[in-house]
């Protein structure tokens, strides 16, 4: 499918008092300004003319007449004052018309590198310059044929003179801007492949049999934007009930191999799209000549409630928490929350409704700030770059136009000033806490205090549980909106903070995150926390059984709760009865099987059908207790139940730092006295909801961390 010319592209219409000329004397004027063109120059190399503060290069592409013909057209310079006005942030749009006579229109390339081999040439009338595959692919499939009228595109690659660093950084800070303004991205996820049409028509059936169920947007079941505000919020249609039942249920994995196939794509791995895509007017992926708008592929990636999720195997990796396809899915759906956190109009009920559930997720309180550093460093960990500093540049874009001098690219400086300098403007921005739960003792890279993870590394992510109470965003330990973070000139490795003394972790369960997550080991698990945590205990409802005695709960409730990262969600009407029924069935099957004698499996021991007669609830059971699979299970000296990092040693101690969410593992720093190192955050049950605060020995101190 042929993609259409920009929305504000000349349109040829008959007007009134106007003649139109003959088509002979049209084939006279088009041949006449053919033959004042100059030829494309194959033979030498393109000469960039010098940009201004504020220009950028367009790239005037001519037509061909047939798919494989050379690349040709040209490059010209335009002031940013010429282009169509981004769309403001949660706003109505448009905020301005957008007008040939007014604006200079254009498309925005959107794509990955891929291989860096200049294997094909871009030919102006100047001379040609080298480009990749990758761009040639998209290249071909969006320029005009025949005799349609040029089109107007840029493209990082052709646009930028990648020979000129400082050009670089100073095109590189707007190209937020770039892709803002631009009429519409294209973001290419390559060329299509056999069974590429048959994948994409049963996404859209999956996305139109389904959407009307609601969507589910966080773990678990939980939270749910109903049917009519997601596609609203996605911008695309709503089918009617009849449509919706019209369509046969998938089998499931019936196309896991070419939905695979088509998640494979380079483009879902490369973090220079994430701004291209978030802050684009309009966006639509091409693959092959096949085009999606980006709210319909995002539908037909998502879960919804009470339905099967058909695209791939369900089983998950213990790395990361997710199966492969999941993982690979995962940027794009946090690219598509950003994305719509953007663009969601705030005199709307969805637009009100889609952030309230945005600001829930993200832990923060005002709608600008759903975008900052912090998040991004951790939203976007896992995409990747080419050149280790552009982990941090390639995300500019998404922080607005007005960056500070300490963030603006900087192809000069030593990696190591660069980190540095973004990690401690991100701890000062408000969602900066969040970052104590990212970084850490394990892989830390040795030039760095333990606060800052290197992130221009490969697999960071790995050094941390990311499904676990990382994630969950009602958790509020240490507060909301109260961190502060204090540096010095003449000392850059210490952060001051303020925070409070919380235990010792006195005892340890063994267990690893690289048990395989199937029944048999679950129910071995779950036998093994109740066993750690309330030992000899056989009863739920006794009234002298023992009390965990920081909430006054039965002690399996505590141990269950601490099991499965129980969160202020578990507490509200519906939820909590779900949350009930997974504790009676997780308690009891545990107790079930430690009645039975040595010689038979797990699940032989709970082949009663009882406990299993709620399917539905077995499941939510299951995928709670898979959050804390990569933690580890601790006592403290004091009693308390924790889910900790899982190299956590006896004799770490739990802090809680003032505006942090989870209860933080902190180890004496062995060059510095008096300081301490972080371990990352856990769960401590009893602590999580800003407790500690209620205690009379409460009191903030001041704590140096390296």
């Amino acid at each position: 499918m042929r993609l259409n010319p920009p929305a504000c592209g000349r349109q040829l219409e008959s007007t009134p008092g106007i003649t139109i000329p003959s088509l002979r004397t049209l084939a006279q004027a088009h041949s006449l300004l053919m033959s004042s063109i100059p030829k494309p120059d194959a033979k030498s190399t393109y000469h960039y003319q010098t940009l201004g503060d504020r220009e950028i290069r367009l790239l005037r592409l001519r037509p061909a007449t047939s798919a494989t013909d050379p690349l040709h057209g040209d490059l010209f310079n335009t002031n940013l004052d010429t282009l169509p006005p981004p769309h403001i942030p949660n706003s109505p749009a448009p905020t301005e018309p957008i007008g040939p006579s007014t604006h200079l229109c254009f498309d925005a390339i959107s794509y990955a590198w891929g291989a860096a081999a200049l294997t094909d040439a871009f030919t102006t009338p100047q001379g040609s310059i080298p480009i990749t595959s990758s761009l040639v692919s998209i290249l071909r499939r969006v320029r005009p044929l025949d005799n349609d009228e040029p089109l107007l595109f840029w493209a990082d690659a052709i646009c930028i003179n990648q020979a000129d660093t400082h050009e670089k950084e100073h095109q590189i800070a707007l190209m937020g801007v770039i892709y803002a303004s631009a009429v519409r991205v294209l973001c290419d996820l390559g060329e299509s492949f056999p069974g590429a049409e048959d994948v994409l028509d049963a996404m859209a059936n999956y996305r139109r049999r389904n959407i009307r169920r609601g969507l589910i947007l966080g773990q678990g079941d939980w939270p749910v934007l109903e049917g009519p505000d997601t596609a609203a919020i996605m911008g695309i249609d709503y089918p009617t009930a009849a449509e919706a039942n019209a369509i046969p249920e998938l089998k499931e994995s019936q196309f896991s191999e070419p939905f695979a196939k088509f998640a494979s794509s380079p483009w879902f791995r490369r973090l220079w799209v994430v701004q291209e895509f978030v802050l684009g007017r309009d966006v639509v992926m091409l693959l092959g000549q096949s085009r999606v708008h980006w709210g319909e592929l995002w539908a037909s990636i998502m879960r919804y409630k009470n339905a099967s999720w058909p695209w791939g195997p369900s089983e998950a990796t213990t790395a990361a928490g997710l199966g492969p396809v999941q993982e690979l899915l995962l940027t794009y759906h946090f690219m598509c929350l950003t994305r719509a956190s953007r663009l969601a109009d705030l005199s709307t009920s969805h637009g009100r409704t889609f952030m309230a559930i945005t600001r829930q997720l993200s832990s923060v309180a005002d709608t600008a700030r759903v975008i900052d550093l912090p998040l991004c460093f951790i939203g976007f960990g896992s995409s990747a770059v080419t050149v280790p500093r552009d982990r941090y540049f390639a995300i500019l874009g998404l922080l607005g136009p007005d960056l500070p001098a300490e963030l603006r690219p900087d192809y000069s400086s030593p990696m190591e000033d660069i980190t540095m300098r973004f990690w401690r403007a991100a701890y000062r921005s408000p969602t900066g806490a969040d970052l104590l739960n990212s970084a850490g003792i394990p892989g830390r890279s040795p030039q760095y205090p333990s606060w800052v993870r290197d992130i221009t590394v490969s697999k960071y992510l790995d050094h941390m549980w990311t499904i676990g109470p990382i994630s969950e965003a009602s958790h509020a330990a240490g507060g909301v909106n109260t961190f502060s973070a204090t540096f010095f000139g003449d000392d850059p490795g210490r952060m001051f903070v303020r925070a409070h003394y919380l235990d010792v972790v006195t005892d340890i369960l063994d267990t690893s995150e690289e048990e395989p997550f199937a029944a048999e080991s679950l129910l071995s698990r779950m036998i093994k926390v109740f066993t750690f945590f309330a030992p000899g205990k056989q009863t739920i409802d006794c009234p002298s059984d023992t009390r965990y005695s920081h909430t006054g709960e039965h002690i399996h409730e505590a141990a269950w709760k601490t099991m499965t990262n129980h969160h202020k969600q578990d507490t509200q009407p519906g939820p909590a009865e779900k949350f009930e029924g997974m504790f009676k069935i997780g308690v009891g099957l545990s107790l079930v099987a430690r009645s039975h004698g040595e010689g038979t499996t797990m699940t032989e021991k709970c082949s009663s059908p009882a406990p299993w007669k709620d399917p539905a609830t077995v499941g939510l059971m299951a995928e709670r207790v898979y959050t804390m699979w990569g933690m580890r299970f601790c006592k403290t000296r004091q009693g308390y139940f924790a889910g900790l990092h899982r190299d956590v040693r006896l004799g770490d101690s739990i802090w809680i730092i003032q505006g942090t969410r989870l209860p933080t593992v902190l180890r004496p720093s062995t060059s510095h006295p008096g300081c301490f190192e972080s371990l990352g955050g856990g769960y401590v049950h009893g602590v999580m909801n800003e407790q500690v605060m209620q205690q009379p020995s409460f009191k903030w101190k001041g704590l140096s961390l390296r």
